[in-house]
């Protein structure tokens, strides 16, 4: 009776497994598509006229800021990632990292079952570290998207202020060089900050992406994942 108890509990423990694995490789799947498509961000141009041109803008992991020269803003000039994209790029490396050592563990935990219930055990908790990291990792992705949903659309699209003397238009990058090289006053760069942030909030639209959907998709999968990953490690704890 406790042979049938125990066959039948490690039944379930391999369908929970595979239903797991399964959920963890769609969850892969979908982050990989978010991190290689060019639509986390959407910036749109509501018909103004007093910019470089009318065509939404599509932002990702291959979007590199450009700059030219300013009146007077000779150096730094750089091209660059800006800082969020870059912190976007790590967060989904180490998630698609952390993601996949968990799926691997979860995998290896499927073959040690029937062989080694020691090995199985040991296993137990050690999928629910790394998925638990990599859902860290997404989370702080999709609240960087969030938090700096304008921010590459101020590089793209140039504005021509009031506030500055110089005739060229400006994106971020060249309006805070400006004002580094020329010392000017404090309250000067917050007034033509806030005329340039203003204009681009009455000006352009912008939103989440395909790859923004993507990645919640894989979040939500690997939250599923992770519960699965508890339920086995309290399973296991408790036989």
């Amino acid at each position: 009776m406790v042979d049938i108890k125990s066959g039948i509990m490690r039944i379930k423990g391999v369908i929970i497994i595979t239903l797991a694995l399964l959920l963890g490789i769609a969850a892969l799947i979908f982050h990989f598509l978010a991190m290689f498509t060019k639509r986390w961000k959407v910036a749109i141009p509501k018909g103004v006229q007093n910019i470089s041109n009318n065509n939404p803008h599509y932002y990702g992991f291959i979007y590199r800021h450009l700059c030219s020269s300013l009146t007077k803003v000779v150096h730094p000039c750089t091209c660059d990632y800006i800082p969020s994209t870059k912190g976007l790029q790590w967060c989904c490396i180490l998630a698609a990292l952390y993601l996949i050592l968990g799926i691997l563990v979860l995998y290896l935990k499927l073959i040690a079952a029937p062989q080694n219930a020691s090995a199985a055990f040991l296993l137990g908790f050690v999928p629910v570290s790394l998925i638990f990291i990599a859902l860290l990792f997404m989370l702080t992705t999709l609240i960087l998207v969030g938090a700096y949903l304008r921010r590459d659309e101020y590089e793209d699209y140039d504005v021509i202020l009031s506030s500055i003397p110089a005739e060229e238009s400006v994106n971020y990058y060249r309006l805070t060089q400006y004002f580094k090289l020329n010392n000017k006053q404090n309250a000067l760069y917050k007034q033509a900050q806030t005329e340039f942030k203003a204009y681009h909030q009455n000006n352009y639209d912008a939103h989440i992406g395909w790859s923004t959907s993507f990645e919640i998709v894989a979040f939500v999968l690997t939250f599923l994942v992770f519960m699965l990953a508890i339920f086995l490690a309290l399973a296991k704890t408790e036989e």
